[in-house]
């Protein structure tokens, strides 16, 4: 609350600005929710589906998106607000496919299916909306998200064209015959999520190297004096991302030929994983492919 410095009144604060945002809408509805609603008794009903959103806001989370509202026996989530990655489509498909494999697992069958719709597109945000009602995201995407998931089948996960595109290359999808979407003036391309694989390192584009060749030297430097001495060193490269940390690594690698290096990651979402970097190391060592 803010005050006036004349009259000491409070003045009303300033709303908060909204933006213009690239992101990735995940939206997931439970399957003949009506006919549950029938055919189990409430109290039944209500701790299942409080079972089902408390899975699905844990591996929403999990993967760095963040559960905007649940509408009924719905749940939308948003990758790439408050914090932007740029893997956000990925985080949202792998968010997607664990959700519906525990789901499938749990409980025998017990849980509700659920089938999802993603897009990605730029939406209207609000980051600090907090009030009941107010929508932290607005856009075509949310719309597009809704009316994907209205038309999945079961157990689906449908992708629209940005995403699809997005995703190959990390996930297997498959186009499926367009749909006519209401609200869509023409029918729109789609395509179904059927698996993710493992995380890799993003191929990086064949770009000139600028701009980091000092760095580039005491890199090689070090690779020398650790020839000429017979030891081991270790260097520590911190930057914010995006900066060209990866880039840098790689332009090592291809300038130390003579050195046999290996080479792991931590990933950047995702619990339970603190070793993942090392089993990439010795999977890279050994030849072992994850498929």
């Amino acid at each position: 609350m803010r005050f006036c410095g004349n009259c000491g009144s409070a003045l009303a604060a300033a709303p908060p600005a909204e933006e213009r945002k690239l992101v990735t809408i995940l939206f997931a509805d439970v399957v003949n929710s009506t006919q549950l609603t029938v055919a189990l008794d409430p109290e039944r009903l209500r701790a299942r589906m409080a079972r089902l959103f408390e899975i699905a806001r844990r591996e929403i989370e999990r993967y760095g998106g963040t559960v905007e509202k649940f509408i009924g026996d719905a749940v939308m989530a948003v990758f790439g607000l408050p914090a932007v990655h740029e893997d956000d489509p990925e985080r949202a498909a792998r968010a997607a496919v664990t959700i519906r494999s525990r789901l499938g697992a749990e409980a025998d069958g017990e849980l509700p299916e659920i089938r999802i719709g993603i897009t990605t597109g730029e939406v209207v945000a609000n980051p600090q909306a907090t009030e009941k009602g107010e929508f932290l995201v607005t856009g075509e995407a949310v719309n597009l998200a809704a009316r994907l998931q209205q038309h999945a089948a079961p157990a689906q996960i449908l992708l629209g064209e940005r995403t699809a595109l997005v995703l190959r290359g990390v996930a297997r999808v498959q186009e499926i015959p367009s749909l006519a979407v209401k609200g869509a003036s023409a029918p729109l391309r789609v395509w179904e999520l059927v698996d993710v694989g493992p995380p890799h390192e993003r191929e990086l584009r064949p770009t000139p190297f600028v701009g980091r060749e000092d760095e580039l030297d005491v890199l090689a430097s070090h690779a020398r004096r650790m020839r000429r001495e017979g030891r081991g060193h270790l260097i520590t490269i911190l930057g914010s991302g995006g900066v060209g940390k990866t880039r840098l690594s790689h332009e090592f690698r291809a300038h130390t030929e003579d050195v046999h290096t290996l080479r792991g990651r931590a990933l950047p979402y995702g619990t339970g994983v603190p070793f993942w970097s090392l089993a990439e190391i010795i999977r890279e060592e050994c030849g072992i492919l994850l498929r």
